[in-house]
């Protein structure tokens, strides 16, 4: 049984490093993979964050037919569009540096992904 748990852990470690969650992003932001696509969390300040879906090669940011939404505890972001990208602001109750977690939704072109957790302050490393 140990044997089954540990294969299980591995192979989802190894799955984690394949879509790039454990290196910096194009923008130099935090990856997870929803869906098809791939989510980019750019950190700017203490309440905001840019946001880019990307492609499956970590490439062509688009907002067409896409949405995003970010929540901390029951307190949600203010999502923009900008060009390419999103800008989601928290109000100044929360801190992205402190301690917790980051609920993301998105889609991208039409696809919806499943929801992200990260936990904050966020790092390179495997969110659950």
């Amino acid at each position: 049984m140990r044997a089954l748990t540990l294969g299980w852990i591995i192979c989802g470690a190894f799955q984690a490093w394949a879509h790039g969650e454990d290196k910096p992003g194009p923008q130099g932001g935090f990856i997870s993979m929803p869906g098809a696509f791939h989510v980019e969390l750019v950190p700017v300040s203490e309440q905001q964050l840019k946001v880019y879906l990307l492609d499956l090669h970590w490439k062509n940011p688009t907002l067409k037919d896409s949405s995003i939404k970010l929540s901390h505890g029951s307190t949600s972001a203010r999502c923009t569009e900008r060009k390419d990208h999103f800008v989601c602001d928290f109000p100044m109750a929360v801190n992205l540096k402190e301690a917790g977690e980051l609920k993301v939704d998105a889609t991208r072109e039409g696809q919806k992904g499943t929801t992200v957790r990260y936990s904050l302050p966020l790092r390179l490393e495997k969110h659950h």
